[in-house]
């Protein structure tokens, strides 16, 4: 955690709004921003800003209510095609746009602080529109915010249109960046580095970078990643063998698959209890793409009624920077009372025979993406129907059923279609690369 004698501002980090996640609803703000280092109004502001709707609710078939006279309401006939029952339960028509007595709830905990439904204990029978403050929602939003906000340049089209005049013939001509500068640079409105940026964005529809002789000479420099430590408390493999075996035998271990450097790439999980294969396209491999797909995939639970921690038990990954954050990990399968219910481990490194389940399954996935090929031209629509027909595989491991079959007595199909799974007859499973030219 800051130190609070140090710190006069940063951004809110990850770490921290985990912290905030955990502790509002239970926590006053002034409680919360003493544990962090910060003011009362920066959490109360950054709670108010990326609180989302909580999507796990759903009256009839999606179709939100959040009528005040809800439970006391017994009015029929509003769509003048039946009157046998209350309309308030009718799954064909919205009531509430035609009801003259519908009243929006309304909730003093989300006019004011905490602005959220985190913690409430009032949630059985609320007829309000929830919201939450959830940690990797608020934490996409915000370096999405950052990302847009440092998007562009600051510089206008007439002082671009002259220093495009002035610089183009010159570096046409062979000079150097520095060359210029020497000689004109109370002509130029920024520095030497931001030209530099601006060409090599493109800013000027004339320069690239083979006009500077000597940026096409230097190779691309390679960014060190921080190492994951080897033993984070309670989160080694070591902590992972010493669970039941019961827990063991229905963990979830986690791992991706690369296509070409710096692409597209497939985070895949693999479920113990049933040999289910979960995949999910990232953008790129890194933590925030991670994070992104793991809360849909928390999404996915939630809005079929489910817990986290029902279906993933426990979780094993490797030791890939993608999955450095072990701190949110820890937060996908919490209870109400903050209980940590699905923990997170890493495996030894070097030590892929610890998750030989998944490491078997990739060999699925190459019959369709062999190694080299990318990833790139690829949907997540794909990836599922891939996903799909290496589930449908009967594997005599399961007495001759596939893991979708198993899956599906274990979870329910409802909760599979959310993921985009479905079951492919034996005799229509392809195993080839043409798959995703059907």
């Amino acid at each position: 955690m800051p130190d609070n004698n140090k710190r006069n501002y940063t951004r809110l980090d990850l770490e921290a709004r985990i912290e905030i996640q955990r502790g509002v609803g239970s926590k006053s703000f002034r409680q919360i921003a003493a544990d962090i280092g910060v003011s009362p109004s920066t959490i109360s502001r950054e709670v108010l800003r990326n609180r989302v709707r909580d999507r796990s609710r759903r009256y009839g078939e999606g179709k939100h209510r959040f009528c005040a006279n809800e439970w006391g309401c017994g009015i029929r006939g509003l769509c003048l095609g039946c009157t046998d029952r209350s309309c308030k339960v009718c799954r064909k028509v919205l009531c509430t746009l035609r009801c003259p007595s519908y009243v929006q709830a309304r909730c003093n905990q989300l006019d004011a602080a905490p602005w959220v439904c985190n913690g409430c204990h009032h949630k059985t029978g609320c007829v309000v529109e929830r919201f939450i403050y959830d940690a990797a929602a608020a934490d996409s939003a915000a370096r999405i915010r950052l990302s847009e906000e440092r998007s562009g340049f600051d510089l206008d089209q007439s002082e671009k249109s002259e220093v495009e005049k002035l610089i183009v013939p010159l570096i046409k001509a062979g000079q150097s960046i520095s060359q210029i500068y020497l000689a004109h640079s109370f002509e130029i409105p920024f520095t030497e580095k931001s030209l530099r940026t601006y060409i090599h964005a493109g800013v000027f529809s004339e320069l690239t970078d083979f006009d500077l002789k000597r940026k096409v000479r230097y190779r691309v420099r390679k960014k060190r990643e921080a190492k994951i430590a080897k033993d984070i408390p309670e989160h080694s493999y070591a902590d992972f063998i010493a669970l039941s075996a019961e827990v063991q035998a229905v963990a979830t271990e986690m791992d991706t698959v690369i296509g070409r450097v710096g692409g597209k790439c497939l985070l895949t999980l693999y479920m113990r209890s049933c040999a289910l294969l979960i995949i999910f396209l990232l953008d790129e491999c890194d933590q925030g793409c991670v994070i992104d797909a793991l809360s849909m995939l928390h999404a996915s639970v939630i809005g079929c009624d489910k817990e986290f921690y029902d279906i993933f038990v426990a979780l094993l990954a490797d030791r890939g920077q993608e999955f450095g954050c072990w701190q949110l990990f820890d937060t996908l399968g919490i209870d109400d009372d903050g209980v940590i219910r699905t923990p997170f481990f890493y495996c030894d490194p070097r030590s892929p025979e610890q998750r030989g389940g998944q490491e078997k399954s990739h060999e699925y996935i190459r019959e369709y993406l062999p190694k080299g090929s990318s990833f790139d031209g690829l949907t997540q629509k794909q990836v599922s129907l891939m996903s799909s027909h290496i589930n449908s595989i009967p594997r005599a491991s399961l007495g001759g059923r596939s893991p979708y079959e198993l899956a599906e007595l274990m979870y329910g199909k409802e909760w599979l279609s959310s993921l985009g799974i479905y079951f492919i007859k034996p005799d229509a499973v392809i195993r080839k690369p043409y798959l995703f030219e059907q």
